[in-house]
């Protein structure tokens, strides 16, 4: 099982990525945690694991392109 971290400033989207179909349709993906920014990501993947990250580009606080950047880093 893969788990998936959604990282969106907009609380619609999320709730939409959750929604699609894609995520009943197979058993392999999970949806486990959601973040309303880069920061919030980054705390997140510092004291747990994901396999999957997909993220918004434009966000407050730490955009998406910055988030990416530190992820590889560290």
């Amino acid at each position: 099982m893969f788990k998936v971290l959604i990282v969106d400033d907009l609380e619609i989207l999320r709730y939409d990525l959750k929604r699609m179909k894609v995520w009943s349709e197979t058993k392999d993906f999970v949806i486990a945690g959601e973040a309303e920014n880069g920061l919030d990501a980054l705390k997140k993947l510092r004291t747990s694991s994901y396999d999957l990250l997909i993220t918004d580009i434009k966000m407050p606080v730490i955009n998406g392109m910055e988030l990416l950047k530190t992820v590889s880093q560290e």
